[in-house]
């Protein structure tokens, strides 16, 4: 290297320097203007949705249904961006999911074979994203106002098919049911006006995944229709367990719907 002051200089500070967590947390994070990273708590209402169900036929073999849903970005909390653990309670953004669903019933009002396509398209959303200048930054740099920026988001298209039985006791008042389950979702993409690396919002953002869920439910809908109960609704608990699948998070987990028809 030769004699160089400047080498010696450098040699010299990080001699005298101790280095420790802090001196990272400087480096990759509080340098950036962020925070340290640690646990996150938010509350708030999350996206509000609509749904509409229609059976279209129905015989002693088989039965064939719609559903339509459409999903608006009501969500209150919107995470900050120096908190890299902070999470927004909803999507952000408009969407519309329709589903076709078909019954092949093996024992009439007891056992059924199900199968279920459903295919969600997601509207543009505005949204101010800090965004590196290249894909070799490791964070953005907050401090930089030019890399904070409202671009244009737009989530990728997903499809979700379902394979499984259920078996229907009481006059389909209690069911249960285990299924398959293939989850395919597109990349992202997203707009902005300055030379920035927005390509790094949606990395990895195309996934797959393979699972198998176990269910419960408790239905009020033939009593209801029968005049032997108020309201017609649903209340299931599931248990959902991924198996497989690329670019997705392996999280198993509980999940309790209750539903009511009008």
């Amino acid at each position: 290297m030769g004699d160089s002051p400047q080498l010696r200089k450098g040699i010299a500070q990080l001699e005298s320097t101790s280095i420790g967590v802090r001196t990272f947390e400087d480096a990759i994070f509080e340098s950036r203007g962020y925070q340290v990273p640690s646990s996150a708590v938010s509350s708030g209402l999350g996206d509000i949705e609509l749904e509409s169900r229609y059976r279209y036929f129905d015989d002693s073999l088989w039965g064939l249904g719609l559903r339509a849903r459409i999903r608006m970005p009501t969500a209150t909390h919107e995470p900050q961006l120096n908190n890299l653990l902070d999470r927004p309670l909803g999507e952000g953004n408009w969407s519309a999911r329709l589903g076709s669903l078909h019954d092949f019933k093996l024992w009439p009002g007891r056992l059924s074979l199900r199968s279920a396509v459903f295919v969600t398209w997601n509207l543009p959303s505005d949204k101010v994203k800090a965004i590196p200048v290249s894909a070799s930054d490791p964070l953005p740099n907050l401090k930089d106002p030019n890399q904070i920026e409202r671009v244009r988001m737009q989530r990728g298209s997903r499809m979700d098919t379902d394979v499984g039985a259920v078996l229907d006791l009481y006059g389909g008042v209690l069911s249960l049911s285990a299924s398959y389950l293939y989850t395919v979702q597109g990349q992202d993409s997203v707009q902005g006006t300055r030379n920035l690396a927005y390509s790094e919002l949606v990395r990895n953002t195309a996934w797959e995944q393979h699972a198998l869920e176990l269910g419960v439910e408790v239905s009020s809908v033939s009593l209801f229709q029968s005049e032997r109960f108020p309201l017609p609704g649903k209340v299931g608990l599931s248990v959902f367990q991924p198996v497989a699948g690329v670019n997705t998070i392996v999280s198993p987990y509980g999940r309790l719907d209750v539903i009511l028809f009008f």
